[in-house]
C-alpha cells in the first residue's frame, strides 16, 4: 500500500492492478551460462500543496522550496512533488 497515494497494489480479488510490460531480457541470449535479470520501474510525482506539506513535516525540518523549483520547475509555485516508487525485477 501506498500511504501517500491510499493506493494497493492488489485489488479485492487480489489480482495484480500494476500492468507490468517488459521485453525479454537482451541479455539472456548473450550469457547463456549467467544469471541475468531485468528490473523495471514507475515512479508517480504527485503535486501537493505545500500547506499540507508543512502540516505533515512540521516546523522541525523547513522544506527547501526554492532548491525543489529548480528541480521541478514545471510544478506551481504552490506545489511539492511527492514520489511514489514502483519496482519490479525478473531473474532468468
Amino acid at each position: 500500500m501506498c500511504p501517500l497515494l491510499g493506493v494497493e497494489g492488489v485489488n479485492e480479488n487480489h489480482t495484480d492492478l500494476f500492468k507490468r510490460e517488459s521485453l525479454p531480457n537482451p541479455l539472456a541470449s548473450l550469457y547463456p551460462e549467467s544469471l541475468t535479470g531485468t528490473l523495471n520501474g514507475t515512479i508517480v510525482v504527485v503535486p501537493v500543496q505545500y500547506k499540507i506539506v508543512d502540516e505533515v513535516i512540521g516546523s522541525r525540518w523547513p522544506v527547501l522550496r526554492e532548491a525543489i523549483h529548480e528541480l521541478f520547475p514545471y510544478l506551481p509555485a504552490d506545489r511539492y512533488p511527492v514520489s511514489y516508487s514502483h519496482y519490479s525485477t525478473a531473474m532468468y
